[in-house]
């Protein structure tokens, strides 16, 4: 959608739903040292091993500024 501020300026806002597909797998990590860390930082689609399919969605807004006319 297109919001003409003034003669010089517009804005334009968008939203997109996305489809995601993501693999997760974490069987070619060798010899990994243990250290402590909190499991609250990591999101739950990164805890588990396997295959995931989900929706994002991005919403934006874009600055249109023309430099010369």
């Amino acid at each position: 959608m297109f919001v003409n501020l003034s003669h010089r300026i517009d804005l334009n806002w968008y939203t997109s739903p996305d489809l995601n597909y993501r693999i997760n797998h974490y069987g070619n990590f060798v010899n990994l040292t243990p250290e402590t860390y909190h499991e609250d930082h990591f999101l739950p689609c990164y805890k588990n091993e396997g295959k995931k399919i989900g929706i994002e969605f991005t919403f934006g807004l874009k600055l249109y500024c023309p430099i010369k006319k």
